[in-house]
């Protein structure tokens, strides 16, 4: 079969090729034909734009070479092809190509540049017809992206090829298009040169996963608009200046072009600007001489301060709207595009990160466009969640990794309010220091940089420029750097690959292409030493940290005290903000989040796409409740507890807390006994206030039990991301009042306690399954090493020493029961011996079970051997019986809490089910614990079961599935719930780190051998 001859030219193999006839990049700017339809900032309002999205004809071939003869022409018989949604990704629509997940290894096999020959192709085809008015214009054509590479025909004429999936590409169809109805014909080459720097750990799709458009200009057209809108030092009066740059046909002479600067209720804020567009006389030998020197082309630029403005912030994200009109020498209007921008400066001063002249903490979270059934395919409602819950979660930043996101999410970040890191469609991770150094590629790194840049410079929220990441550092980065610094010094640059292994040692690496140091990964020890010795004059911002893999993100609080404790610090931003799981049925039919290997994708580095504060499903994460809690606007200090006396502190850099109300509730065990009003005083940004709270002491207040003071604070009014009441900030106290009688003595209804002298076990009636006994096994977090897969043999953690000691399968050996029947208290005293695998684990329990007045007493001794320094937890487990669903409990609540994850949950009185304990992480893992409990319930529906509590704290979870039922499940579609109910009561809980990429539990949040003594009730209800 014949091969197109632009097909026979393998374009997709040429790394030195970026693209052929595409258009330079620019700002989204939408044409329309008069000044008033500009304001509606939507491309549907304009006549001269048209959506092409929707179905399209397609075909998959299994290479470039087998597409059919003449599948780009007009008259092409495409009636047996199937159809496909336009924009999407076609390895979710069920075409026999899937998705393919690795994280630094490349998809196929080869060396740097090299393409498998068989190379899944996508082959689309749509018609339109150009619309009267159309006629006699220029018409250009949008791919809003396409992975990896699109080669673009009309009417079966070669148009262009564009390589550079996440930036749009355009293309005129002026001299190929037809007054009938014109083909489009696209052709999307899955692998290519380009994927070997789009090696950016996400899943690897295809197809046009982003819209699709069409739209006319005149001939003579506004190519570019750069906007830089700054601030004076009065930080209330703009500074503006506008750069044009005109396409087309030669301007004629007395053309001019104008801005207006508006509210968003079209008030205007200045006179309208103009200025003449540059054009070329070349009417003398003189003027063509000098013009070949000094002219810069049709350009214009427009200048202006602007007074009595409010500075864009992610605190008040305020935005005006920038109307730019071309006009011909009558004053006519030929086009009229518009743009949203908000004034605000950016400035690195003194190890500082300067926002508006304030330093600011970046409370960030690395994005990825990601979405369970359509993968890179996102609606406007999808990336608006994001934002929305990023907003309520306390972040104040995103990083785009690690390509630019689509241009609707920046406009979300413009409206709601987020600074944004935004990054270069450039990753060489399997390859990084290799291909920094190769030439055939320089082209390709510098370009995707320019490119981002010219798409993105209007955008307020953008704050910084990063060259890409984990590609080493080249020439090409130290060039894409320079041209960013001369076109666009308003913002700082960021590339963690120049400081990437030397950012500790040696002060000022790096500084030719990055204005921060910005590390992956590091030790809290390590940042404060470097901040502390105070070598390198740039500020340390952490492009990645805290790992959200699985029940994940311990010591987020340990890392913010550093921040805020250490000059030279400045935040950073959490990997990542969504489970990269997508939507699979398993043997049943049944729907469930897969990972890669899930599709048959091989190579693939399964479940390490999974590290997300939301789900998949965008439910957020027990470690969502933790961040917002740290970022809270309001900090309270406790000046006299007894007295009700506070100090409030406005931790917001811009706005005062006039939009705040607050409530007090007074607890005690969890029990509200007292409640009113705060009055919130105006405390303006980063200013404190005093408050008086009227509490007095509940009469009613027991012996051993525990009162609170919790005060909340909410918006008083709506916001874009919240509405009236949304709780903003809360701190609670603990106050040390002591109770004036003995608690009261609960009375639990009659159930039989019997004992078994000769297996040691003590049950309670029909409430207990199996009898108390001793745990130290829990099911491993991926952080303590579970991983499947590739990488399950060889996952940093502490799961390989867990089951090399045998703590998964530990006998348990009956040594001694004594029972003893005195008096009203008759008891049981047990004595266990567990062992494991290796000869050291010999584990002592001494129990003994008193019965008490219908209550069971439990006195517990385990004595650990130091060899096991660094256990999962130490504790008691049963199962109790079926039926016992409704949980109620006095602790931290009410999300799951660890030892290094707990300052985001209360102590209150909550109330759940057992099958709502279960958070659904990607991987089945540890979970559902409770830190700081006193008492928690377990009943059926008739309100009979058991009740366990505490004079000390403990930490306890329950289940409908057992540590082995998780550990032995490599999805959540492979958990099947018992109808019993498994228990756990710790005194002891390992923490949960990062170790699954970064820093592992710290040592005081780990569990080491010795001796553990406590005391425990177990009572029927």
């Amino acid at each position: 079969m014949p091969v197109d001859p632009i097909v026979a030219q393998r374009l997709w193999t040429q790394p030195e090729v970026t693209a052929v006839g595409r258009l330079p990049m620019r700002p989204p700017l939408v044409p329309f034909p008069e000044l008033d339809l500009a304001r509606a900032h939507d491309p549907s309002h304009s006549p001269w734009w048209r959506s092409l999205d929707g179905d399209w004809r397609f075909l998959l071939v299994d290479r470039p070479e087998s597409a059919p003869e003449g599948w780009s022409r007009s008259r092409f018989d495409d009636q047996r092809w199937r159809t496909v949604a336009v924009p999407g990704c076609w390895t979710r629509q069920d075409v026999g190509d899937p998705p393919r997940y690795t994280n630094i290894q490349m998809p196929f096999p080869g060396e740097i540049g090299e393409v498998p020959a068989d190379n899944p192709t996508g082959l689309y085809r749509t018609e339109f017809a150009i619309p009267p008015a159309w006629r006699g214009r220029r018409v250009v054509v949008q791919l809003g992206g396409a992975e990896s590479v699109a080669l673009v025909w009309v009417n079966g004429t070669f148009v262009g090829m564009s390589k550079d999936s996440r930036l749009a590409a355009e293309f005129d169809l002026t001299p190929y298009l037809e007054d009938r109805a014109n083909v489009l014909a696209v052709m999307v080459v899955r692998w290519s040169d380009a994927t070997w720097i789009e090696d950016q750990d996400h899943w690897f799709h295809a197809g046009l996963h982003r819209s699709v458009a069409v739209y006319t200009t005149e001939a003579t057209y506004l190519e570019d608009v750069a906007v830089t809108a700054g601030l004076a030092e009065d930080r209330t009066t703009g500074t503006l200046s506008v750069d044009i740059r005109l396409g087309g046909a030669p301007v004629p002479e007395g053309w001019t072009v104008e801005a207006r600067v508006e509210t968003a209720t079209d008030q205007p804020l200045i006179e309208p600007l103009t200025a003449p567009v540059t054009a070329f006389r070349g009417d003398t030998f003189a003027d063509r001489v000098m013009g070949a020197y000094l002219w810069e082309g049709p350009v214009a630029r427009l200048e202006a301060e602007v007074p009595d403005i409010r500075p864009w912030s992610t605190e008040l994200p305020q935005r005006y709207r920038l109307l730019v009109s071309l006009r011909d020498d009558e004053g006519e209007i030929h086009e009229t595009t518009a743009q949203w921008i908000g004034f605000r400066s950016v400035e690195i001063r003194d190890r500082d990160l300067l926002l508006n002249g304030e330093r600011v903490l970046i409370r960030g979270v690395n994005r990825h466009d990601h979405h369970p059934d359509r993968g890179k395919t996102l609606t406007r409602e999808d990336m608006e969640r994001d934002v929305v819950l990023m907003k309520r979660f306390g972040f104040n930043a995103v990083r785009c990794a690690h390509y630019p996101n689509d241009p609707t999410f920046l406009d979300l970040c413009d409206e709601y309010g987020l600074w944004v890191v935004d990054e270069a469609n450039v990753e060489s991770h399997a390859r990084q220091l290799a291909l920094a150094h190769d030439p055939r590629y320089h082209a390709a790194i510098v370009e995707r940089v320019v490119r981002m840049v010219r798409r993105d410079r209007n955008h307020p929220c953008v704050i910084a420029w990063s060259l890409g990441n984990e590609s080493g550092h080249g020439v090409a980065h130290d060039a894409a750097a320079a041209w960013v610094r001369r076109t666009d010094p308003s913002r700082f640059l960021h590339y963690e690959g120049a400081i990437m292994h030397s950012w500790l040692t040696e002060p000022g690496v790096g500084a030719a292409v990055t204005d921060v140091v910005c590390p992956m990964y590091p030790q809290i020890a390590d940042i404060v030493a470097w901040a502390e010795r105070g070598d390198d004059r740039r500020p340390m911002i952490l492009c990645e940290y805290q790992h959200a893999m699985g029940n994940s993100n311990g010591s987020l609080a340990d890392y913010w005290a550093a921040f805020e404790s250490t000059p030279g610090l400045q935040g950073g931003f959490i990997w990542d903000w969504i489970d990269q799981g997508l939507t699979w049925l398993d043997a049943l039919g049944r729907p469930y989040f897969a990972y890669g290997g899930a599709f048959g994708d091989e190579p693939n580095d399964a479940d390490f796409c999974g590290n997300g504060m939301v789900g998949s499903d965008r439910v957020p994460h027990p470690a969502c409740f933790e961040h917002a809690k740290l970022a809270q606007p309001v900090e309270v200090e406790a000046l006299d507890l007894h007295e009700g006396r506070f100090r409030l502190r406005n931790r917001r850099s811009f706005t005062g807390l006039n939009d705040v109300d607050g409530h007090w509730t007074l607890t005690v065990d969890g029990e509200a006994v007292a409640e009113g009003r705060v009055l919130v005083p105006a405390v303006p940004p980063l200013g404190t206030a005093e408050i008086d709270v009227p509490i007095e002491r509940p009469t009613s207040l027991g012996q051993g039990q525990r009162c609170h003071l919790l005060l909340s604070f909410v918006l008083g009014e709506g916001q874009a991301w919240a509405p009236r009441g949304f709780e903003v900030a809360w701190s609670q106290f603990e106050i040390p009042w002591v109770a004036a009688q003995p608690a009261p003595i609960s009375r639990a209804r009659r159930v039989r306690i019997a004992v078994d002298v000769d297996e040691g076990t003590v049950s309670a009636g029909d409430l207990l399954v199996t009898s108390p006994t001793a745990c130290i096994w829990r099911a491993p977090t991926q952080n303590d090493g579970l991983r499947v897969g590739p990488m399950a043999e060889r996952a940093p953690g502490v799961r390989r020493r867990w089951l090399r000691w045998g703590l998964d399968r530990l006998t348990n050996e009956l040594v001694s029961s004594v029972p003893r029947d005195e008096g009203i208290n008759p008891s049981l005293t047990v004595h266990r011996r567990l062992s494991g695998v290796d000869p050291d684990v010999r584990i002592d329990h001494r129990q003994v079970a008193m019965l008490v007045g219908g209550t069971l007493v439990f006195d517990e001794e385990i004595r650990i051997p130091e060899v096991l320094d660094d256990l999962p937890r130490v504790g008691i487990t049963f199962t109790a019986a079926p039926g016992l669903e409704h949980l109620t409990w006095a602790g931290l609540g009410p999300h799951e809490s660890y030892p290094d994850r707990r300052v985001g949950a209360r102590f209150g009185r909550w109330t759940s089910t057992v099958t709502d304990q279960y958070v659904p992480y990607l991987l089945p893992q540890e979970h559902g614990a409770h830190a700081d409990t006193r008492r928690f319930t377990l009943t059926d529906d008739e309100g009979h079961g058991l009740a366990v509590s505490a004079q000390e704290p403990f930490s306890f979870s329950v289940s409908h599935f057992s540590a082995d039922d998780l550990h032995a499940a490599a999805a959540t579609a492979d958990l099947q719930p018992r109808d019993e109910v498994m228990v756990h009561v710790d005194v002891a809980q390992r923490g949960l780190g990062t170790a699954a990429c970064g820093p592992d539990t710290l040592p005081e949040y780990r569990v080491t051998g010795g001796t553990f003594r406590w005391r425990w009730t177990l009572t029927p209800i």
